[in-house]
């Protein structure tokens, strides 16, 4: 047996030995199928973590690293051999680790997964900002055995993010989405809203509706005809009208935007809004 033997008869003459003989053949080759199936599965899933286009980390519970997937270590430039059994800390910088230590002590605790996004240090010590989804796995017992954390690097969509947004800010007008609903109430607003309405974007998103207190009394009825007859007609709309600015003052402005539907089946209403006085409106008017 000590040599690798499956199994053993005693020598014997009774007719019962060969149907002993052919059940521990039969349970020896089940044993065997069974090994081979669960190794194949085991190639096929290391094969899956290795090849994952997701970041993939297997940490032990003592937060030491186990198993780094090639996009992973793309992201952070080390190799296998350089992280393994290292602990979370070596892609951290020092003012990010209390944060992650409060992630890895909840999955610890009560939580079988946590997110996180903060900053991460790649071998060549460059900062890039990354996107966690940790999960804690546990046997049938319920004990942890082991994390598990799929990692994206979204610095490049933060920069771009940033980038789009400090575009907006310096816009001569205003960029908008509100409900399309009674009242108009805005969603979200961006550009320059101080100096056409003299609402901050925070007080035109949060307390103003739209309708009721930016389009002048007198213009009110108009815009809300036209809008909806452009709507009904070519899912869009392109008017001038006044507004009465937070000081009182009146001030004529060009609007165009039209219906857009949101990914959930919702229906908005997006569009631009800039002062008359800055613009050629025959030369915008083609935009409609």
């Amino acid at each position: 047996m000590s040599a690798g033997v499956t199994d053993y008869l005693q020598k014997g003459t009774n007719v019962e030995q060969y149907t002993v003989l052919a059940n521990r053949v039969q349970n020896a080759v089940q044993s065997y199928r069974s090994q081979q199936r669960l190794e194949e599965r085991e190639k096929q899933l290391s094969l899956f973590f290795e090849e994952s286009p997701i970041g993939v980390i297997e940490w032990d519970t003592a937060y030491k690293l186990v198993r780094i997937n090639k996009a992973a270590r793309n992201i952070f430039a080390y190799t296998t051999d350089e992280l393994q059994g290292a602990d979370w800390e070596k892609v951290l910088p020092p003012l990010e680790r209390n944060h992650v230590t409060g992630v890895f002590a909840s999955l610890q605790s009560d939580h079988q997964q946590r997110q996180s996004i903060n900053l991460n240090l790649t071998k060549g010590g460059s900062e890039i900002m990354c996107e966690w989804h940790n999960h804690a796995l546990t046997n049938a017992e319920g004990d942890r055995i082991a994390i598990y954390s799929h990692v994206y690097d979204i610095t490049d969509n933060l920069e771009n993010k940033r980038q789009l947004e400090g575009l907006v800010d310096r816009l001569p007008g205003i960029v908008y989405r509100h409900q399309n609903e009674p009242g108009w109430p805005l969603a979200f607003v961006k550009g320059s809203c101080v100096e056409l309405t003299g609402y901050t974007s925070e007080e035109l998103a949060d307390e103003v509706l739209l309708a009721e207190e930016i389009i002048h009394p007198d213009d009110r009825t108009y815009v809300q005809t036209e809008t909806e007859q452009s709507l009904a007609e070519h899912q869009s709309y392109n008017l001038t009208y006044r507004i009465r600015m937070k000081s009182g003052v009146t001030k004529w402005i060009w609007e165009c935007g039209g219906k857009v539907t949101l990914s959930n089946g919702d229906s908005v209403l997006e569009g631009f809004l800039i002062s008359v006085d800055t613009v050629d409106l025959d030369r915008l008017s083609q935009f409609s």
